[in-house]
């Protein structure tokens, strides 16, 4: 696949004409068809600092009477083609007894703010894709591109917000340090997707749950609007 750099107007959405794929440098990347895969790898040492960082270890003790930062056994890095500016970072605690905590920190471009998913996974532990902080920092992530959405993309896209949460379809108990892999095909996760009016509908099981994600977009970027539990096929 080839692309071409050019400059469009702001409001122009992605472009495809055959095997090509034009960029809008203007107003951000956009998502191209055949580079949905999420590469994840060990971080590497100047990543694995990123959680000492003042402004990380800032956010980690934020509301809580416990100033230190957790103690971490190890690091993942994830590489999406279509984000090509964005750091992402999945710091794990131990496993202890039943229950292992996950703190994910992103930031959309180089200069941007940085964010932070607190997560886990145990008996104590549920996953809440709904937390609006959660979806702020998939959304901020999605403001930096320009989508017109296919099933691969909003698939991709689906993937990477639960690899965020640490809800991958794995067992947390016997997993240790992963090496460098590819994101679970969306096949994993029975994904079905959906149009109705002008939304977009995922439905995903994730962890014995069925989410339904529902995107919109807004002036040709991508917004995930709600993630609700569907368990019961309500939307069906």
């Amino acid at each position: 696949m080839r692309a071409y750099n050019l400059t469009i107007r702001p409001s122009a959405r992605c472009l495809r004409f055959g095997t090509f794929v034009i960029f809008a440098v203007v107003t951000g990347s956009c998502i191209r068809s055949g580079a949905q895969d999420l590469q994840v790898r060990p971080c590497n040492p100047a990543e694995n600092a990123v959680a000492s960082s003042p402004e990380a270890v800032g956010l980690m003790t934020m509301g809580s009477q416990d100033q230190e930062r957790p103690s971490f056994t190890w690091c993942e890095s994830l590489h999406a083609a279509w984000l090509p500016d964005a750091r992402i970072y999945r710091f794990h605690t131990r496993v202890d007894v039943d229950y292992s905590y996950t703190y994910t920190f992103v930031r959309a471009t180089s200069r941007s703010t940085l964010w932070l998913i607190r997560s886990g996974r145990g008996l104590v532990q549920k996953p809440s894709p709904d937390a609006p902080s959660s979806l702020a920092v998939i959304n901020a992530l999605l403001a930096t591109v320009i989508v017109d959405p296919d099933d691969d993309e909003l698939a991709s896209i689906s993937n990477l917000y639960f690899f965020l949460l640490d809800q991958e379809n794995r067992d947390y108990m016997s997993f240790t340090i992963a090496p460098e892999h590819a994101i679970t095909p969306a096949e994993y996760y029975r994904t079905k997707i959906w149009r109705v009016g002008s939304e977009y509908l995922v439905s995903m099981d994730v962890s014995e749950t069925e989410f339904l994600l529902r995107y919109t977009t807004r002036s040709g970027k991508l917004h995930i609007d709600s993630v609700t539990d569907d368990s019961d096929g309500g939307s069906k």
